[in-house]
């Protein structure tokens, strides 16, 4: 009889354990797939940050581009108000002359 309630008290050990060990490994596979959803919406999110990035660098370099031409343009017009400048004092210049010639 006593090893009879070894066996039993045994086999009940050995149930529980089993159901243990059943949780458990609900438990992981749960944690398991809350983990993988979140690394595949932190991926997603990553993928559209990068797609993100990368338009608003294409956005950028128009913008430079841009900057540049109208930097370019600038500078063509300063010369060209600096020449105009230089042409409208000649010409002052002349006609003073031209006045005090006449006077």
């Amino acid at each position: 009889r006593r090893v009879h309630g070894e066996i039993k008290q045994l086999s009940s050990a050995l149930a529980e354990q089993t159901r243990l060990v059943a949780t458990g490994q609900l438990r992981l596979e749960s944690v398991t797939a809350k983990a993988q959803e979140t690394i595949d919406q932190a991926n997603a999110k990553l993928t559209e940050l990068g797609q993100e990035l990368d338009a608003t660098r294409a956005k950028v370099k128009v913008v430079e581009s841009k900057a540049r031409t109208v930097a370019e343009q600038l500078k063509a017009k300063e010369a060209e108000n600096a020449e105009l400048t230089q042409i409208c004092d000649g010409l002052l210049e002349q006609v003073e002359r031209a006045g005090a010639a006449r006077a």
